[in-house]
């Protein structure tokens, strides 16, 4: 029923409020955008099978009380609630937490340390939450945990304790005020994925290569001044995007060791040359140099590059293209 305008489902039951005891044997509820819903009624016992449960953007709702007494629940999404506390949504029942929460757009300003309760979490996202500055050291104790998406956030510093969610693969804070990365996510064995786009960091801990199967890097948009040369121990890197970093002068030299290495984003730079060891990079598909206005030449033997199908130089003063090139 999501972005339903049905004003009556049946006799005596409008959308407005919807009594959930007519339909005890539920397993999956999608509510979300359902403006004109105030209340949902749900008595003791009922939805003991409800396994999934979406209210983004049901912001009438009066009360999610019942929330905690969901004994199967397993993925809830109340996003955009303008709530401003989380307690309530703990389940009485220790054993049967949720699996995915999204609480992005709500009103809280602090997450209670019970968090960490959540035992059985995989998929958190928190973005969107203007007010939220920090995050409790119990968030470490989240050991299933997978995707920690910090989007849009007003969060300035992780915990320092981080490299304990030995199972994280995902995390983005792009658009947020975190300006610090703990040494400790180096730690992070399993992560994939790390999106820093458009946040206030400068500096990437020395030891980042040992993140060992991190394919993905995007510091486009953030203050970075420089890249560890430890990065280029990340065999399974495939995407390294620093588009817009304004701050950015020079690639590593050892970057053709990052063999997985399919796109590379150094657009709008201050980048004066391109290592000519580029050329080992025998997956890289796109390179783009755009606007790159201090750099003036490009390696002799760039068109060693066998992979390669787009290479963009916009705007970038290059006199000529090197004549192993062929347009």
């Amino acid at each position: 029923m999501s972005d339903s305008r049905i004003t009556q489902l049946w006799v005596g039951g409008k959308v407005r409020t919807l009594d959930l005891g007519l339909t005890p044997n539920l397993v999956r509820l999608d509510l979300q955008f359902c403006d004109d819903l105030v209340e949902l009624h749900v008595p003791v016992g009922c939805l003991k099978r409800l396994t999934y449960l979406n209210l983004r953007e049901c912001k009438r709702l009066k009360s999610i009380l019942f929330i905690k007494d969901l004994e199967s629940l397993e993925v809830l999404d109340v996003s955009g609630l303008h709530l401003n506390e989380l307690k309530d949504l703990t389940p009485s029942h220790s054993n049967n937490t949720p699996q995915q929460l999204d609480f992005d757009g709500n009103d809280i300003e602090k997450l209670l340390s019970s968090i960490g309760n959540l035992h059985k979490l995989v998929y958190l996202s928190l973005s969107w939450c203007s007010k939220l500055k920090s995050l409790p050291r119990s968030i470490c104790s989240l050991q299933h945990l997978r995707v920690l998406n910090l989007v849009d956030s007003y969060i300035e510093e992780l915990p320092e304790d981080i490299g304990q969610l030995e199972c994280l693969e995902q995390l983005s804070f792009s658009d947020s005020e975190v300006k610090h990365l703990p040494d400790s996510i180096c730690k992070l064995k399993r992560l994939n994925t790390l999106i820093l786009e458009n946040c206030k960091v400068c500096k990437l801990p020395q030891d980042l290569g040992q993140i060992d199967s991190l394919n993905r890097l995007d510091l486009g948009l953030s203050n970075i001044t420089d890249i560890p040369p430890s990065i280029c121990k990340l065999k399974p890197l495939k995407s390294l995007n620093l588009f817009g970093c304004s701050n950015f002068k020079k690639l590593p030299e050892n970057l053709g060791d990052l063999e997985s290495l399919i796109r590379l984003n150094v657009r709008r730079t201050k980048i004066r040359d391109v290592p000519s060891c580029i050329c080992k990079l025998k997956h890289l598909k796109v390179l783009d140099l755009s606007e790159c206005y201090e750099l003036e030449k490009l390696p002799e033997n760039l068109g060693d590059l066998e992979c390669l199908k787009e290479l963009y130089i916009r705007d970038t003063p290059i006199s000529h293209l090197p004549d192993s090139i062929s347009c």
